[in-house]
């Protein structure tokens, strides 16, 4: 047995090299970045929220006094 002339053995099958056509192997990946991303922005819009709220009751209170 004999490696090719990249070193890989017969057989040897790269990561992404898929004898099915259409198949992408970064499918979960890109998946799993989106909804990452999706969740980060969802805190970043509910932190923005609450902080503009609480600025809202901050200046309601100083009227008030």
């Amino acid at each position: 047995m004999h490696n090719t002339h990249n070193g890989e053995l017969p057989g040897h099958v790269r990561f992404g090299d898929s004898p099915e056509p259409g198949t992408d192997p970064w499918a979960k990946a890109r998946a799993k970045e989106a909804a990452e991303a999706k969740a980060r922005k969802e805190r970043k819009e509910k932190a923005e929220a609450a902080a503009a709220e609480t600025k809202r009751e901050l200046e309601e209170s100083e009227q008030n006094v």
